[in-house]
Order: structure tokens, then C-alpha cells, then sequence
């Protein structure tokens, strides 16, 4: 394949689903990267796997080929050695064509890694994109469900994860998404870099002033998410009387249900790309809550982004990079005191300002795609966990 005399050199990126569209958590950090790697000059051959998403031609304007592959959800896969999101993704037509040529690799998560170890024996160089410490994502899924036979999935899942995870010592280079993942990652296997996440917010929107009232958002179908807009409403909001939005995509009948028990909430149910925008300026306060320390939550960046005051609590901020610009709330009274005080309080202009400075500095998608190229295709060092 000869190159263009503007490309940087080609990529293989390998993706657990189909990027596009970037209408959820794991797939918007991909599709993002995607375009950046794009307009920074790299030659893209895209791997990734159908299911619950068919094949999108869009992306073809942004990757030289793309490639897609069945995931097959055999039961039997459940009593396999290899974690479920690992053995699921074992197709050995995407190892031909990743050994087609010498190009680096890239990994998406931890579910793309089967190959990895006979890539590195093939003299590949292959980095890895750890989007979670995913045995702990698993087990904090197993806490949250009410469902027993996931339950158990989850947790006999979140067992077979952590002896997995190992095969991340194979890796040439590890990415991670959270500063605390990246000393996780460190300690574990030697280095990893932190590569904060690629985001759709590609400035600051938020408008100052009043806004009309408290904000939840978020993927609704997520059980960890509807935990959260419960523990809020009963525990926090309980008997308040100010006016309160819940906007998302697929809300549950069981949300449903508890957001009709409260007559100053308002449930939005998969507002599209405008209407969330719209949602997130109007609100006043935008309370994150979350009860797992997992990752990087998007909505953060999202209501930084777009909103005017955002109360979280730790689990999602701890690690961010942003926990100066927003206010942590842990006990039930912390969280009711943070929105009175700013409940009473205009948002002001210079808050907009050291969000832009803050933001455009620590999540520079093209500055995070430059440094992948750096580190991938010209051997630069990782920078490493103090």
C-alpha cells in the first residue's frame, strides 16, 4: 500500500462494536479518536464487531477500510475459560487481516485482546486501550442488578476478567482512560500513559445566568444510572419542590414509574443530539451521582460542558481532572446544602471562562491523537504514572 504523501503511516484500530453511531459511553471515546487520528493525517483500517449495530457506511469517510465481523453469542461461550466479551470477539479472519501488513495495532478494551499475545510473536507493535479496570466494572454490575441469572454472569464474568488481565504484560503500550486506572495499570504491568477521553464537546456552550431547574441525565437503560436518579429523588429531593428534569436514551418502565411518584419531575425520554444540548443549557444544577468508580463518566464532560452548575460525587469525579470546576457531594446533606447554595446563585461569566481553559486544555481530542501517533507509530515513551 503505498502512502500518501501527507499520511502519517496507517493504523489498525480494533473495535468491540460499531463506532458509529457515538451514542454511547465506550463507542463516543472511539468514534472521536477515529475522527481525529483521520484529521491528523493517519490512513485508518478499521476493524469492529456487528451486533445490535449494523454496518454503517458513514464511516468510510473517515477510515481507508473497514472491516466487520459477526459476533457470535453462543450459551456455550458461557462455560469457556476466556471471559465471555473476550471469546465472543475470537475471529480469526480479524487476525488475518491485522498480520497483513506491518502497521501497528490498536485495541479497544480489554474484550479485543485475544489476539494479542500472537501479535506481539508476529513482531507487532500493539497498543491497548483499557477503558476500565473491567473485572471491577463487572463486579460492581453483579452488585447493582436485580436480576439473578446476570447476577451471576456478571460475577463469574468479573472473576474470569481478573485472571485475563494479565495478558495486558504482552502489550507494547497501554492507554487508560482515568488517572485512576492509569496507577492501577501501572502498578499491575509495568507502565501505562494516561490518554484522557475523545468527546463530542468541542467547545463550551454553557450560558450564564439562571437556569430552570435541577437536571439527572444519562443513559436510562443503564441499571447503575437508574440507581442513581432513585437514590437522588428519595433520598436527596425527597419533599423538595424544586422543578426537576431526567432526560435520557430508553429510560426503564421501573423509572417510569418512580419519576410519576414525584409532580415536579419531568421525564424526557431519548431527546435527540439538539434537544439533550438544549436540556443541559437550560438546566440550573446537574447532579452527577454514581456508585461505582469506574472509568470516566462522559456526561461530566458533557455538563461542564454545556451546563452551568454541576454537584457529582466522588466516584465521579475522583480521577476526572475536572474536580475543580465542579462540587463534590458525598453525604445526603452535603448533596441537599450544594444545591440550595447554588440553587440561590446566577451563574457567573468568568465560571465559562476557566471551564473553556480547563476543558480545551486536559481533553484536546487532536492534541490526544497526535501523542497516539507519537507514541504508536514513532516510538516515542510512554509518560508514565508518577
Amino acid at each position: 500500500m503505498q502512502e500518501d504523501i501527507n499520511s502519517k503511516g496507517t493504523l489498525h484500530l480494533v473495535c468491540f462494536n460499531n463506532p458509529y453511531p457515538p451514542d454511547y459511553g465506550g463507542v463516543i471515546d472511539v468514534f472521536f479518536k477515529v475522527k481525529a487520528l483521520h484529521e491528523s493525517g493517519v490512513r485508518l483500517i478499521l476493524h469492529c464487531f456487528v451486533y445490535g449495530r449494523r454496518p454503517m457506511p458513514e464511516l468510510a469517510r473517515w477510515c481507508e477500510t473497514v472491516y466487520y465481523y459477526k459476533r457470535p453469542l453462543w450459551p456455550h461461550y458461557l462455560l469457556h475459560s476466556l471471559p465471555f466479551i473476550v471469546v465472543s470477539r475470537q475471529n480469526p479472519t480479524l487476525l488475518r487481516n491485522l498480520l497483513a501488513d506491518d502497521a501497528p495495532v490498536l485495541l479497544e478494551g480489554l474484550h479485543c485482546t485475544a489476539f494479542l499475545d500472537t501479535l506481539i510473536n508476529h513482531g507487532k507493535r500493539v497498543a491497548v486501550r483499557c477503558h476500565n479496570v473491567e473485572h471491577d466494572y463487572y463486579r460492581h454490575l453483579a452488585q447493582a442488578t436485580r436480576h439473578p441469572f446476570k447476577r451471576l454472569y456478571y460475577y463469574l464474568e468479573s472473576r474470569k476478567l481478573k485472571r485475563f488481565e494479565p495478558i495486558l504484560k504482552k502489550a507494547t503500550y497501554l492507554f487508560s482512560l482515568s488517572v485512576n486506572d492509569q496507577k492501577w495499570f501501572s502498578s499491575q504491568y509495568g507502565s501505562a500513559e494516561l490518554l484522557p477521553v475523545f468527546h463530542s464537546n468541542y467547545d463550551v456552550t454553557c450560558l450564564p445566568g439562571r437556569g430552570q431547574y435541577l437536571l439527572m441525565h444519562g443513559n436510562l437503560s443503564v441499571r447503575e444510572n437508574e440507581m442513581s436518579i432513585e437514590y437522588l429523588l428519595a433520598q436527596v429531593l425527597k419533599d423538595s419542590d424544586y422543578p426537576i428534569v431526567i432526560a435520557g436514551k430508553n429510560p426503564t418502565a421501573h423509572l417510569r414509574r418512580v419519576v410519576a411518584r414525584y409532580p415536579n419531575a419531568m421525564l424526557f425520554s431519548n431527546p435527540d443530539e439538539a434537544k439533550m444540548l438544549k436540556i443541559q443549557q437550560d438546566a440550573h444544577v446537574i447532579l452527577l451521582h454514581s456508585h461505582q468508580p469506574t472509568g470516566i463518566k462522559l456526561k461530566l464532560l458533557s455538563s461542564l460542558a454545556n451546563g452551568r452548575f454541576v454537584v457529582a460525587n466522588g466516584h465521579v469525579l475522583n480521577g476526572s481532572g475536572v474536580e475543580a470546576l465542579c462540587d463534590s457531594a458525598e453525604t445526603v446533606e452535603q448533596w441537599k446544602d450544594l444545591i440550595k447554595k447554588r440553587w440561590e446563585m446566577d451563574f457567573p461569566l468568568q465560571c465559562i471562562d476557566e471551564r473553556r481553559a480547563v476543558l480545551m486544555r486536559n481533553f484536546d481530542n487532536l492534541a490526544h491523537a497526535n501523542r497516539l501517533i507519537q507514541v504508536l507509530m514513532n516510538d516515542a515513551p510512554l509518560n508514565e504514572c508518577c
